[in-house]
Order: C-alpha cells, then structure tokens, then sequence
C-alpha cells in the first residue's frame, strides 16, 4: 500500500493549480512515491474543474476541507475560535506594532498631524482583520490534520499567498506545529475605500436632484426651506445648538422605554427639539413614513446616507460637499508628500501603509465635513466603526462616545476602541478595554444598558405569562436562539442547529401538557426560512396556546429580552452571545447557557458544573427536571452568583437615564463655548460627586 501525504492550501486557483501544486506535488508525491492529498480553504469553479481532470493522472487528490467553527477544537477538546481570535491574534498585533508600526517613519509622520495613538490603533485593527482569519485556518490546519490525517507520515503543512504580515504568521504557526510556507499570487494592487465610494457618491447626488424635483411645486418653484421635513443645513444655520448625532442600526427608532431602540437614552438627554439627528445607512431596515413619523413626534431629526436607507419621501438624502472633495485633495496630497519623504530611510510595509493612509484620509475628510455641515458637536454611536470619525469630531471641538451593547469576557485587538467616552455596564469592563489597547478618555460605568425596560415590560410578560397558563402551561421556558447562518465555516450556529434547538424544545413540549415554551428569536424577519420544515412545527405549537414567538423587528427584534424572560420561570441562552441570558438574570429570572462548542476556558464555567453552562439539551434538562419540581434542590441552578452583580453595580434600572444626562452635559458645556478638554472634564468630575468616583476610569490622560 503506498504512502499517504497531505497539504493545505489557502485557495485553490488557476494559479495554484498550475504554478504551485503541479511543480510541488509531483516532485513530493514521485520523490516519495505516494498520493498526495491538498486540502483547500477557497476555490474557484474552474480550478476544481482542472484540478478533477488531473485527479485520475496525478498522484495528487484536491479536497475541499469540510469543518466547522464549533468542531475545531484542540487536545482538550476546547473550541479554539474564541481563543485565537482573541488572545492569539491580540499578542500578535501587538508584536506588530512593536517591531514595525511605532518606529515607522510614515506612520511618525502622519501621527504628527491627527492623534498618534488613534491612527496607530487604525492600523492595528486593520491587521487584526487580516490575521484573525488567517490564525483560524491554522488552527482548522492543526486540528484536522490530528484528527483526521492519523496515517499521514508528514506533519501539517500549509501554503498561502505571501503577505504583508507573512512572517510573524509564519512564527506563530510554528508554536502551533504547522509549517507555513509562501507562494506569490498574481493579484492587483488593493484600491483604497476611496476609489469604491466615488461611484456611490455620484448615485447619492442623482438620487438627491430626483428628491428635489419631486419636491417642487407644480408651477416649478422650490418648496419653502422651513416645508422641507429634516433639512439639516437650514436647521442647523438657524441655532448655535451642539447637535448630538447618531445612527440607526436597526434596533427600532421608538422612545418607548418598553421597546427596544437605538434612541433608549434620547428620553433622558433633556435635548432641545431638532437638537438630535438619526442618520441611517441600513438598506435592509430603511427609515420608512412609520419611523419618520415617530421621530418627527419625538422631535429627532433624520438623513439618510443613501439612497437605499429610506424610502419615505420625507427623508433628505446626504450628501458631501465641495468641502469634503477639497479637504480630501488636500490631506491626499500630504500623505503623498510624506509617504515620498518616508522612502528615503526605506522602512518595512511602505506599500500595505499606503492604501490604509489614503482610506483614513478620506473618511476623515467625509466625516468632517459631515459634522461641520450639521453642526454636530456629540456622536454617539456602538464602539470600534468609526475611528476616523472620532478624529474628525475631535479637530471640530467635538466629542465622540461610544456604548456597550454587548457583555464581553475576553480582551481582543477589535475592542481597541478610540472614543472619548466610552459607556460601560461595569468599572470591570475597564480592564478588558485596557488590556484589548484601547484609547480612551473616559470609561463610564452605567449599568447594564437596557435595564430601563425591566419594570416598563412587567406587565405585557405578565399577560403573556396568564395567556400560556390558560391553556395548560405550568412551567415555563423562554429561548433565547442567537440567530443563525446557513454557512457552518462562519456560523457558531448553522440553520440546521437551530432548526434542532427548536426542534428539541418542541418535542420536550408536545409530551409535557404542562410545559410552556417561549422563543425570542434575535432576527425574527427570517426565522421561517431558517427552521425550514421545522417552521411548520413551530407554527402548530403556536396554535396550540402553549407556545408564544416573538416575532416583530425589521433587521433585529424590537422586543427586549427581558420581556420574554419575565413571562417564564427559567431562560435558556448560548454562551457564545450571553448577553440576552444576562439581561434576563439581571431582570430577575433563572438563566443558563448552552455550550455545544465547548469553550471549557470561557469564565461562565466558574460558577460550577450543573449550574448555569452545559454541553447539550440531554445535560440541561436532566438538570432543569428536578429543579422544576423543587427549586430549593438545586439553589444555583440558572443563578451567575458574582458575574451578575460585577455585570451591574447599579442594579436600578437608571443605566439609560445615566447615557443620557451625561450626553446632555456634554451638549450644555459645549453649547456654552467651553472647550472639549474642559467641558469632559467637568462631566466626569459631576459623575464621580454623583455615581462614585470608581464609576469613572480614565485609560488615556
């Protein structure tokens, strides 16, 4: 019997096809005189049909690998993902930074005209982006050639494209026992974001003259400024008011303090009507006659970034002015002149700093002529997107701040946030923060952010808790599902799991007439697609009266956590994206945690076995069953211990009235001509003297 060889390849091309694996393999399969098997992560149509035409000629064998994110795991049979994208990634970015990006000439120079350390974490998230997937598929690399390739007499080795970033890769593979070797790709130079938004741009000034046309009177004649709903620039020029700005992603546009919202804190920000602006870029969840009407009764402001973002015909659509097209000429022109004195001393990474130079330079300019243009002097938005926005608002006297939406358990090169105040659930979110490298004025803590709708809530889950005991339910159960994806490489949970997760809860509750179930799924929109036949199942149970979904939300549900959570008596969520089971511990009701990926290191497992994380169904349930009879059987049964009362210090249910009168003292010292520097100051001494000066950590001075 010959001998067995394998090789994996980052994408299987024409090229590869042909320059690498033909060379290579042929030489290493005769040498050897045995088959050699190339695994592959990507491919292109024609190349696996060149590389099935050869199969049946060459001792060599093209292999798509088949894995996914909750398989790959390593010799203790933990999920590697969150690890290595985490804390791997983290110490290598950071070596990066040491040996390359702090002692770069260019990046020197460019730090001299905006923040140095924002740009410097500009760049280090971009090479987060780049190694994040690529130490993954090492790990895929390592675990399937141990678990699979046992008969294989060489160990792992992997080729990929050459990179800017190849060598510390290279290193890092090592400790992980994988050899990594190079090839040359034929490729085209990367185009900066810049050259992608021309186009797009040119679309949102067409889209612009239409609206304006469609806003003309029959004889011709233009619309009075003040008839024009949202028209930014007149508003703006008609009060000196700092406006306070910020984005619609999709979680609802109400200021019902029982609704989810991406206006939660707008009730309790004391703002000024016309003083708040929602711009909004989502085609898939656009500000429709609905919201706008909403916001035109709560007095907010609204502007679509594009065309596809509204559909109302009383939204204005932005777009850039001769301004920007003027500053971004003028600061591209800089960089190019510092990019030609940098060649000189002929430092590492010239050509990746470039591009990356160009696209912080343009959104920069895009930014700040979007700020200037509104009169925004607050922006608030969720943490990490917009870092040259930051430093837009910044060289404009504004200030920047950021909110925690989301618990996090590990530090990570993507939570290497740049605001200057940062909105936290907890004094403890500051180590992670500092740890990740983030640079930050201010970490306030807050609260658990949604903890507002605890009582507003109360009642509905009340009702909904009557309405399932009417038909029979004495024991009920809310499901949290964490949405899903169809692709098992990406997915933490594919659509097939989640039709599974709902099939077993579903079965559980067609054999107990006592049992009551409630599912909260986080994209309601595409629920039915995503349990396939299941969906069937899910509706006959519905019918049934025993069984309740909450299914209203565009692009992520309107419905807070913890109202599905207050109608049940125990909430199950996934420990990979807790944050809604928190939500339920905190309003009150018994939480646990599925794990099928086995993330054993995640710190949820401190709390014991049997508690609150477990593996499977069968485990959860051989556990819930007792604590259903008797609840005192089992006291730590659903309940966190020490991580609900870190996660909040407050517990009060003022987490959003907190964001919110901050905003608003930042708005009044701004408004009263005070500088950024003062005015921030001020606003975290008048916290310490009211919330507690621990409440308050400063990460940059």
């Amino acid at each position: 019997m010959s001998a067995s060889y394998s090789a994996y390849l980052d994408q299987l091309s024409l090229w590869t096809v042909i320059g690498l694996l033909l060379p290579w393999g042929l030489i290493r399969a005769l040498k050897r005189r045995g088959i050699l098997t190339i695994y592959y992560f990507g491919s292109s149509s024609r190349a696996r049909k060149l590389a099935s035409a050869l199969d049946s000629a060459l001792p060599i064998r093209c292999r798509e690998l088949d894995y996914s994110i909750a398989e790959v795991s390593d010799t203790n049979g933990a999920q590697t993902y969150a690890k290595v994208t985490s804390d791997d990634v983290l110490d290598v970015v950071a070596e990066c930074s040491r040996q390359v990006l702090e002692s770069h000439p260019l990046v020197g120079r460019i730090g001299r005209r905006f923040a140095n350390q924002r740009f410097l974490i500009y760049l280090k998230r971009s090479i987060d982006l780049e190694l994040r997937r690529a130490f993954f598929e090492l790990s895929v690399v390592e675990w399937h050639h141990r678990t699979s390739q046992a008969e294989s007499i060489s160990g792992p080795i992997m080729f990929v494209a050459r990179s800017t970033w190849f060598s510390f890769s290279r290193s890092y593979a090592g400790e992980q026992g994988v050899q990594l070797r190079s090839y040359w790709r034929l490729a085209g130079p990367r185009l900066p974001r810049w050259r992608r938004w021309v186009p797009r741009m040119l679309r949102n000034s067409r889209a612009n003259l239409r609206r304006l046309a469609r806003t003309a009177r029959p004889d011709g004649k233009k619309l009075p400024e003040q008839a024009q709903p949202g028209n930014l620039e007149a508003e703006s020029s008609q009060t000196a008011m700092p406006v306070i700005a910020t984005p619609f992603d999709g979680d609802g546009v109400t200021v019902d303090s029982g609704y989810n919202s991406d206006l939660f804190w707008f009730p309790f920000s004391n703002a000024a009507p016309g003083q708040v602006l929602l711009y909004s870029w989502l085609g898939l969840d656009p500000l429709d006659d609905e919201k706008v009407s909403i916001l035109d009764g709560a007095g907010v402001r609204y502007v679509a970034m594009s065309p596809a973002s509204a559909t109302s015909q009383r939204v204005p659509l932005w777009t850039p002015s001769r301004d920007f097209a003027k500053q971004f000429a003028r600061l591209a022109l800089w960089c190019a002149g510092q990019f030609l004195l940098s060649i000189w001393r002929r430092p590492p990474k010239l050509g990746w700093l470039l591009p990356r130079l160009f696209d912080f330079v343009f959104d920069y300019a895009y930014w700040h002529d979007f700020f200037r243009t509104n009169n925004v002097k607050v922006h608030l938005t969720r943490p990490g997107r917009r870092i040259a926005a930051e430093q837009a608002l910044a060289d404009l006297g504004g200030i920047s701040a950021t909110y925690q939406r989301s618990c996090t358990f590990f530090p990570s090169a993507h939570q290497a946030y740049t605001s200057d105040v940062h909105f936290s659930f907890s004094p403890e979110d500051a180590s992670i923060l500092r740890q990740s490298g983030a640079c930050i004025g201010q970490v306030v803590a807050t609260g658990y952010v949604h903890d507002y709708g605890f009582t507003e809530v109360a009642i509905r889950a009340n009702k909904l808790r009557c309405k399932l005991q009417e038909k029979g339910a004495r024991f009920i159960i809310c499901f949290f599902d964490e949405n899903s994806d169809s692709d098992r490489k990406k997915a933490h949970v594919t659509h097939e799991q989640a039709a599974d997760n709902y099939r077993y809860l579903l079965d559980r509750l067609g054999d107990d007439p006592g049992l009551g179930v409630i599912f909260k799924p986080k994209k309601p929109a595409t629920l039915d697609e995503r349990l396939g036949e299941v969906s069937n199942k899910l509706n006959a149970a519905v019918n049934e009266g025993r069984c309740y979904v909450f299914g209203k939300g565009g692009v992520n549900s309107v419905t807070l956590p913890c109202e599905a959570s207050l109608a049940a008596d125990v909430t199950i969520g996934m420990l990979v994206g807790a944050t809604a089971a928190l939500e339920s511990r905190l309003a009150g009701t018994p939480s646990v945690l599925l794990d099928p990926e086995h993330v054993t290191y995640h710190p949820m497992y401190s709390l014991g076995p049997g508690s609150v994380v477990f593996e499977g169904w069968d485990e959860l349930w051989q556990s819930l069953l007792p604590y259903r009879q008797d609840p005192s059987a089992n006291p730590r049964f659903g309940d966190w211990g020490p991580v609900s009362a870190s996660a909040d210090p407050f517990r009060d249910g003022r987490a959003a009235e907190r964001i919110g009168a901050y905003l608003g003292c930042l708005a009044t010292g701004l408004r009263s001509g005070l500088s950024r520097d003062l005015v921030l100051d001020q606003a975290r001494q008048n916290y310490g003297d009211i919330w507690g000066k621990d409440k308050v950590a400063q990460l940059v001075h």
